[in-house]
């Protein structure tokens, strides 16, 4: 549901982003990140209940030095940085290649926007496909094959418009496989009490990349 959501929400902005510019400008955009950061603090603080208070035995209550020591862990949390970095690059060097093949960039939505959507639709079949045949280390490694395979081919096909948008689509299956199955694999992964914590890490270490 994290994984999932996010993209949802990588595909609306998609939408708005083109007619928010064009009315409030690069400027007015990055407020309005800013006010919707306050506003999603305020609904932590204020919106969701409060956790209960789970009483461990002694020895079980593992601590954020424990989770930053899991081996396991630090490999996914390594594992959603290095995705998002490599996405956030793209997408310094995406427009531009877009720009230079004609289409101006209030238009990239028609691009982006169709890649999403088509994304959603290639990665479910795999995963509930590896879910019922316990492959999903296979669909796990396969994705990063793909997005291996996806960055080489922009490397080499940047300047054609129907690769960079297939390629595009390659992209957002596999990060949106990896998306959706990371924090699932964290919270499989992290002791009881301290899976809080380590979703807290991975979500920290994804920001940052």
């Amino acid at each position: 549901m994290i994984g999932a959501s996010i993209g949802l929400t990588f595909a609306v902005s998609l939408m708005l982003a083109p007619v928010l510019y064009r009315t409030i400008g690069m400027g007015g955009l990055f407020g309005f990140v800013g006010l919707l950061a306050l506003a999603a603090i305020a609904v932590v603080l204020y919106g969701v209940p409060a956790e209960q208070a789970h009483v461990h035995g002694e020895g079980e209550a593992a601590t954020l030095g424990d989770v930053l020591r899991n081996l396991e862990l630090v490999r996914l949390n390594v594992g959603i940085f290095v995705l998002h970095m490599v996405q956030m690059a793209m997408f310094v060097v995406i427009p531009l290649a877009l720009v230079h093949g004609g289409l101006d960039v209030q238009l990239h939505w028609k691009v982006y926007l169709p890649v999403v959507l088509v994304s959603f639709l290639l990665m479910m079949p795999p995963i509930m496909m590896a879910e019922r045949r316990g492959r999903v280390k296979a669909l796990f490694l396969g994705s990063i094959v793909t997005l291996l395979a996806v960055q080489a081919g922009f490397a080499i096909w940047l300047d054609s418009m129907v690769a960079v948008t297939v390629l595009l689509g390659a992209f957002f299956t596999a990060f949106n496989i990896l998306e959706a199955s990371l924090p699932s694999l964290v919270s499989r992964i992290a002791p009881a009490s301290a899976r809080g914590t380590a979703i807290g890490v991975y979500n920290t270490t994804q920001a940052l990349g």
